[in-house]
């Protein structure tokens, strides 16, 4: 049997990671002016609850700008496998151009002074209205 060095008597830490895909909506059809929805789901596989001032921040993004951006504080998550969800909404105002955008879904790390410990993309095709 092994034995791994020091035990498990570390300090306890939180560890949010993005939990499966990132869901936008509507599905499959996007169209200019209308409004778009991210869906994120946090896991926390640490061993401590997630401390006041970790933040997830939702970005829509066209050609590699920033159109419009929110974070949100995270509320706190029990360790070992709790779980929390948050939608973030895109007001169509902010959808202007038909084409390839994208949203993604980063969580910070209040204990890394800002650190991006997860993030996620999914792109989405906005179509111009007929």
């Amino acid at each position: 049997m092994s034995v791994y060095p020091g035990g498990d008597e570390g300090t306890p830490i939180p560890f949010l990671k993005i939990y499966g895909e990132l869901v936008v909506a509507p599905a499959p059809t996007v169209w200019v002016g209308d409004d778009v929805f991210l869906y994120v789901e946090l896991i926390n596989m640490g061993t401590a609850p997630s401390r006041n001032g970790d933040t997830l921040t939702g970005s829509l993004v066209f050609d590699h700008a920033v159109f419009h951006q929110e974070s949100v504080d995270i509320p706190p998550i029990d360790p070992d496998g709790s779980m929390w969800k948050h939608a973030f909404k895109f007001d169509g105002r902010f959808l202007m151009a038909p084409g390839e955008w994208e949203l993604s879904a980063m969580i910070t790390n209040v204990g890394t002074i800002g650190e991006v410990q997860d993030d996620q993309r999914a792109q989405f095709t906005v179509s111009a209205k007929e």
